[in-house]
């Protein structure tokens, strides 16, 4: 069955597959080389291949392998792997930089309450000792220490915002522009591409047909294709029927395509 899967890859998927057991096995040959390096260090890269690899092995392979072609799962690996690596790399550096400037802006608003309220006063912020020396710890009569209760406010603020706008938030669009990239005949609902050698596409559109008795309970929706053989006069056009994947396959296969990318 696996090879069946592998014939049917197109031909990017196959020179992304061999490019990279090209790459694994260069780098593998590193290790007979006299370079200086740990030797270890091999294992962070058959790491980071083995964890989705696992985790397809199941998500995909063994439960939703129908949902959507092993030819997307490459693609859709390559394109988190190559591009989205770079995209959330460069966005987080700007998230972050604004995450920090939110972080500092609530602790100068919230120093200046404290202020205000008088827990801190600003005589001793505003007072330069020249026998102050940060580095030395008996001067740590100098220092204004803030309340633990502050303390553990704007470290838990601070800890929300790398959290779930630094690394979540610039996870998931990575995740959702890169899916968005790929333009995959999985995922066309509108349109059924067709080998040119055996026919021509004149019109493909989607109707649903008439609940009957068998099935009452449920529409099927069926995408009707016009086309032309090679042994068919151009005058007679031949109609063939194919079911379209439920919302449950596109919904499952959607999901795949995210986990992957």
């Amino acid at each position: 069955k696996f090879y069946r899967h592998l014939r049917a890859l197109s031909t990017l998927s196959n020179r992304l597959l061999v490019s990279a057991v090209l790459f694994l096995l260069l780098v593998t040959i590193f290790i007979f080389l006299p370079v200086h390096f740990p030797r270890w260090q091999i294992l962070v890269l058959y790491g980071t291949l083995f964890q989705p690899i696992v985790i397809l092995l199941f998500v995909y392979w063994a439960w939703n392998r129908f949902d959507l072609s092993l030819d997307a799962i490459v693609k859709y690996f390559a394109s988190g792997f190559f591009i989205c690596t770079g995209i959330s790399i460069f966005y987080e550096m700007i998230v972050s930089a604004v995450a920090t400037m939110i972080i500092f802006l609530i602790s100068l608003l919230g120093t200046t309450g404290l202020i205000a309220v008088g827990t801190i006063d600003i005589n001793d912020l505003l007072s330069n000792d020249d026998d102050y020396d940060v580095t030395n710890s008996n001067s740590k009569e100098h220092s204004v220490e803030a309340p633990v209760g502050y303390s553990i406010t704007i470290a838990l603020i601070a800890a929300f915002l790398n959290s779930f706008i630094v690394a979540a938030a610039v996870e998931e669009i990575g995740k959702y522009l890169c899916f968005w990239m790929v333009e995959h005949p999985d995922f066309e609902n509108d349109k059924v591409l067709l080998s040119s050698a055996s026919s021509a596409l004149f019109e493909t559109n989607v109707e649903e047909n008439e609940k009957s008795a068998d099935n009452s309970d449920y529409d099927v929706e069926t995408t009707k294709l016009h086309l032309l053989s090679e042994h068919t006069h151009p005058a007679i056009s031949q109609t063939v029927l194919a079911p379209t994947a439920s919302l449950v396959s596109l919904g499952a296969a959607t999901t795949i395509a995210m986990i992957t990318v």
